[in-house]
């Protein structure tokens, strides 16, 4: 994920184009770190899971927790930054070169407990109820390979390994992500280089009779080669989002969404053409993504106004561009959009070169949605 913020803390404003009450009177809470350092760049990463919110930094990861108060760092669980990071309950994961880091939540704090293994340098974590994902590029033939664990009592164990080819790219240009809900996992494979790759490929994999079997390919008929197709994944229920940033700066980008109706996943509309031009201003649109109930959100940090959109569905089932979340008075750089994480009603932005407590410090944005996503139909 990528994100992107501003100077002051409240010098944010949802600017809404039709009539969502959720978006209009979101309320915003600005952290940063309790002991802020010029060129921290706190928020160049985000992991949130509705009660615990782990913020990366090229300082090391942070963990803040909420309670009656509002946010409060708790504790700081690494010195340097790290290639991903991921939190649900009372475990958190960190990578850190080959190895995913746990820790886990206890009546002293958080404790490092175990270390997960990959085949190569970690691109990307998942983490829920028990199971974890760590996808890196395949060390054997080109594309991704994600290795699943699962925890059973104090311990965590092997539970496979998922494979998506890409056979045309260098491996050296090569970057995995993944999502994970339950038991279905998602995993996409892009180029990280300047334009000469295959397409990204994106897979969703269901773990059935103790095995992960493939589900099915998603593919767009607007993708297009360059695009990093599957360098952000979100997966909620029927719905897949899928961003595709580009992989060098004004390279085509997008956001596709799938959805299941009854007879598999099909695309339902790339986001970007829903977005007013001019779209030269829409750098690493998709950079981020995610989906919370009946709303998806598209990050697009861009060098100078980052902006979150937000789109819905009507009543006709047509997505509409429904607000945009970002920044209004100032130019100078500061990344807001940079990272994107989402639950229940509550959505996290960070924006890792704010500069209100010093140089490059960076900040995240809490935004609470005043009104719950609506139930799907």
């Amino acid at each position: 994920m990528r994100a992107s913020k501003r100077r002051t803390p409240f010098a944010l404003a949802w600017v809404v184009l039709t009539a969502p009450v959720a978006l209009a009177q979101a309320r915003t809470e600005v952290l940063y770190p309790a002991s802020p350092e010029i060129y921290t760049r706190f928020g160049l990463d985000l992991a949130f899971d509705g009660r615990h919110l782990l913020v990366d930094s090229s300082r090391g990861a942070r963990m803040f927790e909420l309670g009656l108060g509002g946010w409060s760092e708790v504790q700081q669980l690494t010195s340097s930054e790290s290639q991903d990071i991921a939190v649900d309950g009372d475990t958190a994961l960190i990578a850190d070169g080959a190895f995913a880091r746990v820790f886990e939540r206890g009546a002293s704090g958080w404790v490092e407990s175990a270390a997960l293994t990959a085949s190569s340098t970690i691109d990307a974590l998942a983490l829920d109820d028990g199971r974890a994902l760590l996808a890196c590029p395949d060390p054997d033939r080109p594309g991704a390979l994600v290795h699943a664990y699962q925890r059973l009592g104090d311990r965590w164990w092997p539970d496979g390994r998922l494979r998506v080819a890409n056979p045309g790219t260098l491996f050296k240009w090569l970057t995995a992500s993944c999502a994970l809900e339950g038991e279905r996992a998602l995993v996409g494979v892009h180029s990280n280089g300047d334009g000469i790759a295959e397409r990204g490929r994106v897979v969703l994999f269901e773990r059935r009779d103790r095995r992960w079997h493939v589900v099915t390919e998603l593919v767009s008929s607007e993708s297009r080669r360059g695009d990093a197709f599957g360098a952000s994944l979100a997966l909620d229920g029927p719905r897949i989002l899928v961003g595709a940033p580009g992989s060098y700066r004004f390279s085509p980008s997008g956001a596709f969404l799938f959805e299941d109706r009854g007879a598999g996943f099909e695309e339902r509309v790339n986001f970007i053409g829903l977005v007013p031009p001019p779209p030269i201003e829409l750098v690493e649109f998709g950079s981020a993504v995610a989906l919370l109930g009946e709303q998806a959100f598209v990050c697009s940090p861009q060098d100078e106004r980052g902006k979150v959109f937000a789109f819905e569905p009507e009543p006709t089932g047509n997505w509409v561009l429904t607000g945009t979340h970002g920044e209004l008075d100032r130019m100078e750089l500061h990344g807001f959009g940079h990272a994107l994480a989402a639950h229940g009603r509550t959505l996290v932005v960070s924006a890792p070169l704010d500069s209100e407590r010093g140089r490059d410090v960076g900040a995240v944005h809490v935004i609470t949605l005043s009104l719950p996503p609506a139930r799907r139909r």
